[in-house]
């Protein structure tokens, strides 16, 4: 039987903190710094191999949602006609292989980013106004869904009120964007 992930990066954990840290030289701070760093990053690891897949399906629900809202709300010149009509293409088109998640999220969110700055040339006020508040909309739901990802990393207080990943993971596939955040 094979070991699970899991079972792996507990393996890797305990050879950094019970044979390679003990034996490196006390006066090595970079190394006892790295090895140290490396063991934090391998229980965060280890905290995310369940949620990873689920965590990556939910980044690219919130672009594609975020997508076809921003598609609702521009309008203006040619050259934001031409990047809303580049954003209906990210949309419509698959990402290639197993990679597909990620090459899709990348491609909607360039085609984004050209939508954004084709908006400041020729989008009219109204345009503008929604599609800025659209990106915040999604980007305070980006950084939270971050910090609370991240939380194991220890950057948060522990009173930082974040909600649990599997809260997260599971608001974040009812298609509706929250603004609230902790704080």
């Amino acid at each position: 039987m094979n070991p699970s992930l899991d079972d792996r990066i507990a393996s890797m954990i305990r050879a950094m903190a019970d044979v390679i840290m003990p034996a490196l030289d006390p006066n090595n701070s970079l190394a006892r710094e790295q090895a140290g760093l490396m063991v934090g990053h391998l229980q965060v690891l280890r905290q995310h191999v369940n949620d990873a897949a689920r965590f990556e399906a939910v980044e690219l629900e919130r672009m594609e949602e975020l997508a076809n809202r921003l598609l609702g709300a521009a309008s203006g010149g040619a050259q934001t006609l031409s990047a809303i009509d580049g954003l209906r293409m990210a949309l419509d088109t698959p990402g290639p292989g197993s990679s597909a998640g990620i090459t899709r999220l990348r491609s909607i969110g360039m085609a984004i980013d050209r939508l954004i700055g084709s908006s400041r040339l020729d989008a009219d006020q109204d345009s503008r106004a929604a599609i800025s508040a659209l990106i915040l909309q999604h980007g305070r739901h980006a950084a939270l869904l971050n910090r609370v990802w991240f939380a194991g990393m220890g950057f948060e207080a522990a009173d930082a009120g974040l909600p649990p990943m599997s809260e997260m993971l599971v608001k974040a596939g009812t298609g509706t964007m929250s603004s609230s955040e902790p704080r």
